[in-house]
């Protein structure tokens, strides 16, 4: 996956600042909030410090499947400038 984030931040023109990269631990409830996440934590600080300008994820289940919470990310990054780039575009399945 990581591959085909790079490649679309190379046609963008992007310049690919940090990995993250959160991964499900065996057996735990997927619907685990955004701000419990250490990866997307640690993105909303680059981004809220300046260290970076977006995030680019594959599709808008890497930040939350819930849809509220979704929208608070969106604001929460929104607010500080920030963008929010999906691979897969919100209404793909």
């Amino acid at each position: 996956m990581f591959s085909r984030l790079r490649e679309e931040a190379a046609r963008k023109g992007w310049a690919v600042s940090h990995l993250h990269h959160d991964q499900l631990p065996f057996g735990q409830n997927p619907n685990v909030p955004p701000d419990e996440w250490p990866g997307w934590v640690a993105a909303r600080e680059q981004i809220k410090r300046g260290f970076a300008d977006g995030v680019l994820v594959p599709n808008r289940h890497h930040i939350s499947s819930d849809v509220p919470a979704y929208i608070h990310e969106l604001e929460y990054i929104g607010f500080r400038s920030g963008f929010t780039w999906l691979l897969a575009c919100e209404s793909d399945p």
